[in-house]
């Protein structure tokens, strides 16, 4: 957690430096999703995420040097410097990006959980997030076409982002539910600082 927010740190400072070009959403204070996440599941299940991907490709087995190469928009970037920070990418670790259009990540990430169930590899799928991407077309799209299975229930658990053990155990929890039973829901809380303030935690 500690090399993601000094990572973070410095991604902000070349921001601000004008070193990396085009948009930088940045993970601070987010760390231990990413961090608990990992705990819990393996490099054959897989990932999607929205653009804040930083922190989950490092924990896919990224390096800080592909990081960087990206941002900075260098060859050595994980998608070639052609992605910048919302399109990070890591196929082999099971890392199918982060996407910039708010909520696109959803209906691509049901296409992996179905690739999972249909090859029966023992894996599943997590598609992250925020609430913003709740009330999109993308997110819409994802629903069951089955309009006699809409009123499925889908079960949620309520979890604390900020701790990573707690992250551990609903991912945990999760992998278990899914391959035995079926999707979830999972929410994690973070706490974000007062309106007017610096939209992450720097502490």
């Amino acid at each position: 957690m500690a090399t993601m927010r000094r990572m973070e740190i410095a991604a902000d400072s070349l921001y601000k430096a004008k070193l990396i070009r085009g948009f930088c959403h940045l993970y601070d204070g987010q760390e231990a999703v990413a961090v608990g996440m990992e705990a819990a599941i393996t490099k054959k299940d897989s990932i999607i995420t929205a653009y804040r991907d930083h922190c989950t490709f490092l924990g896919r087995g990224g390096t800080l040097l592909e990081i960087f190469s990206e941002l900075m928009g260098r060859q050595g970037g994980c998608s070639s410097g052609k992605g910048g920070s919302m399109h990070f990418y890591k196929k082999k670790s099971g890392f199918y990006g982060g996407h910039g259009i708010v909520g696109a990540q959803v209906p691509l990430g049901c296409g992996l959980a179905f690739a999972h169930k249909y090859n029966k590899d023992d894996a599943v799928a997590f598609a992250l997030y925020g609430d913003d991407g709740m009330g999109t077309a993308e997110w819409r799209a994802a629903k069951s076409p089955s309009y006699y299975k809409r009123g499925d229930y889908v079960p949620g658990l309520k979890v604390d982002g900020m701790d990573a053990f707690a992250v551990k155990q609903a991912c945990k929890f999760a992998k278990e539910h899914a391959l035995k039973s079926g999707p979830i829901d999972s929410s994690l809380s973070l706490r974000l600082p007062d309106p007017g303030q610096s939209e992450h935690f720097r502490e």
